[in-house]
């Protein structure tokens, strides 16, 4: 009996969280999420959904869902998620997303919009990766090609991911989406983001930028992985948070990135 009240609490939950009337007195749904948990005791949502795996025999709400996951015959959330979007006729989710998104009317196409956050990091990410492969054949893949942006010159398949600086937070957040097709992540950490304010992509600038392999281990609360074994990863701008990633940093110049490929 409790498992079905906590599940039916669990559908009550999604359900308010779409339809809520109060929803647009916050700044965003993580935003309105915390203020749900925080009304229920709760220090976080996260904390919130921990606490109803545990009703359910689980250590977290990671371990849950990857046990629901599993049931269905799926490895992970992208697989599970293209899957669906296959059914529907998509080549995979994000092309399911792209054009729930486009049709909305919540963002338009990315060449369209110069205030994207994604248009913005792309075309930094191309600035940069002019500078450092001009010497190099590079291939470079279309925009929302699976699983990687580029072939370097040594073969290596490297998918690029920017993210802002989100000053909330001190960091950055990267969405890494489980992706076991690239070799390696360029990661560009950008500097902070004005909303509201006309953006400019001249403005946006690289603070670090990072290469990782795709098999190098991190720890977080949901366990220890490999890199590309997650849904994404802060990094947070403390002396803490950057040793950490130390070792993937490009420290010596953009060119750097080339030696960083050959190993």
């Amino acid at each position: 009996m409790k498992i079905a009240l906590v599940e039916k609490c669990e559908i009550n939950i999604r359900r308010n969280t779409i339809q809520g009337s109060r929803k647009q007195d916050f700044k965003s749904e993580a935003e309105y999420r915390d203020n749900f948990a925080k009304e229920k005791g709760f220090d976080s949502y996260t904390e919130y959904q921990n606490y109803l795996a545990k009703e359910k025999g689980f250590d977290s709400n990671a371990e849950y869902q990857k046990h629901r996951l599993k049931e269905r015959g799926f490895e992970n959330r992208t697989e599970y998620n293209n899957h669906r979007a296959k059914e529907r006729g998509y080549i995979d989710n994000a092309e399911r997303m792209r054009e729930y998104m486009h049709d909305t009317g919540r963002r338009t196409p990315m060449s369209e919009n110069k205030d994207c956050s994604v248009y913005l990091g792309i075309r930094v990410a191309e600035r940069i990766l002019a500078h450092v492969f001009k010497k190099e054949n590079v291939e470079r893949m279309p925009y929302g090609h699976k699983g990687y942006d580029f072939i370097c010159g040594k073969g290596k398949k490297v998918d690029v991911k920017s993210s802002s600086f989100h000053s909330y937070m001190n960091g950055w957040l990267f969405q890494i989406n489980n992706n076991e097709i690239a070799e390696y992540f360029l990661l560009l950490a950008l500097s902070e983001r004005y909303y509201g304010v006309v953006a400019d992509d001249e403005k946006l600038k690289p603070m670090c930028i990072w290469l990782v392999p795709k098999d190098a281990i991190f720890i977080r609360r949901g366990g220890t992985k490999e890199f590309w074994d997650r849904v994404g990863i802060w990094i947070k701008n403390t002396p803490e948070g950057l040793r950490e990633f130390e070792k993937y940093e490009l420290k010596e110049g953009l060119e750097h990135l080339i030696e960083c490929c050959e190993k």
